[in-house]
């Protein structure tokens, strides 16, 4: 019988969700292992005391200064999603035939069997978002949104080392080292704008599964209506009304454990609870699983990769800096390291005065977030005037075209007077110059 991985990653605030995903893993009593991986520091945790198999990016071989360059030039979502192809590497050579990667906020309803009898036959398998076309779009989430994140969530994602399988990770692995990023500019979101290539590429070795039992979220609840029946739990396609799968697994994506405004996605405002009692009932339960398991004492861990040694918030914008400069041949020994002898990336920083004492968070500001946010864009609306009429309308609007690029973090990179006599221009469509070194 071959052997058989399920596996999360997650940094070390969301290890009661992996905790919970795996003991819903367990009530199948299946021949497979779970194991937890976690892409962050590894203090305070202790391989005997944990619930579940907890292993280090140590522990599957990467190399450390790859970490610290992946940790640092990747926010916490980036980098737990740059790692999922090595982590899967990892398993195939350790003897493993058939693996299955969960995101860490999914929960299993029935056995997983069925996936696995399919990675018996097809290298890949990928849920879409969802699958079924009607002329008049009735879902929430907009077509447009999913056209940049991409046609397959990839919360869920199946290989085995059968046909392209291998080809298929390597391939994955050399992408998301260095393009895992969330840039709508870019056109990439994380992994799943690669899995779109996925149909071109290794059309003979990929199954796109139909079975409206997976990777059920809040991207399809037009399209899918979820029954419970005696102990188990059934979706039935609103759509079509002509087919009905057990419930495989859920994705609670989104979720918010206090509940805030009685939404389904805590960004989201279009599904509220009140309209969906079984999804209700639900993510009741789930909420009582995730403390089961301990949320309030895991989620206020701090990332480990959020600051440098010297408790400095590392921000988006120190991110993105340094992916400019390794795309530019700039070496850095260990970028978290604020004393270090050798190429300091912090002191680069500080001497250009892009080192702030502020330690807020600007990853999370938005217009909804902003304080005074409506009496700000007045004020620049206001300038933005002043400008047209300098400028007069066609050159305007060229610069705002231009400005779309330019405002790039990566396009700001001339702040740096030890690199603004190099200065070059970043366009993402012509990116060749960079790779080739």
């Amino acid at each position: 019988m071959s052997k058989k991985v399920v596996f999360s990653i997650v940094a070390r605030n969301y290890l009661s969700l992996a905790y919970t995903l795996g003991d819903s893993l367990k009530k199948y009593n299946e021949d497979y292992e779970y194991h937890i991986i976690i892409a962050d520091r590894f203090d305070g945790l202790d391989k005997n005391e944990e619930p579940f198999s907890v292993l280090s990016l140590d522990d599957i071989g990467l190399d450390s200064t790859l970490v610290d360059e992946l940790a640092f030039k990747y926010n916490i979502t980036e980098f737990c999603t740059a790692v999922k192809p090595y982590v899967f590497d990892y398993f195939f050579k350790k003897g493993f035939e058939k693996a299955i990667y969960f995101d860490p906020d999914i929960c299993t309803f029935s056995s997983l069997t069925p996936i696995f009898d399919e990675l018996e036959k097809k290298s890949i398998v990928v849920t879409p978002h969802f699958f079924t076309p009607e002329e008049d779009y009735t879902g929430t989430i907009s077509e447009q949104l999913l056209l940049h994140a991409g046609g397959f969530n990839f919360g869920f994602v199946g290989v085995s080392k059968i046909g392209a399988g291998l080809a298929f990770v390597n391939w994955w692995k050399d992408r998301l080292t260095n393009f895992c990023y969330q840039d709508k500019i870019e056109a990439l979101h994380t992994d799943q704008k690669w899995g779109d290539l996925i149909p071109s590429f290794f059309f003979n070795d990929l199954f796109v599964s139909t079975d409206l039992g997976r990777n059920m979220s809040f991207w399809n609840l037009h399209e899918r209506n979820l029954v419970s029946r005696e102990d188990s739990y059934f979706v039935e396609n609103k759509i079509t009304k002509q087919q009905t799968n057990q419930l495989i697994f859920y994705h609670f994506a989104g979720y918010e454990i206090t509940r805030k405004d009685n939404l389904i996605h805590k960004n989201h405002r279009e599904y509220n609870f009140s309209d969906f009692p079984e999804i209700d009932k639900l993510y009741r339960w789930y909420g009582e699983q995730l403390k089961k398991w301990n949320y309030e004492k895991y989620i206020s861990i701090e990332y480990g990769y959020s600051s440098f040694n010297n408790k400095v918030l590392i921000k988006h914008y120190h991110r993105r800096l340094f992916r400019r400069l390794l795309m530019d041949g700039a070496v850095f020994q260990d970028p978290f390291n604020v004393s270090s002898a050798d190429h300091n990336f912090f002191n680069l920083l500080n001497n250009n005065k892009l080192i702030t004492k502020s330690n807020e968070n600007l990853d999370k500001a938005n217009e909804v977030t902003m304080n005074g946010f409506d009496r700000k864009l007045k004020m620049i609306n206001r300038f933005m005037k002043i400008v047209k009429i300098v400028l007069g309308a066609d050159k305007y609007f060229l610069l705002l075209k231009f400005f779309q690029r330019y405002s790039k973090v990566e396009n700001q990179y001339f702040l740096f007077k030890e690199y603004s006599k190099d200065y070059k221009f970043f366009n993402e469509n012509r990116q060749k110059e960079f790779l080739i070194k």
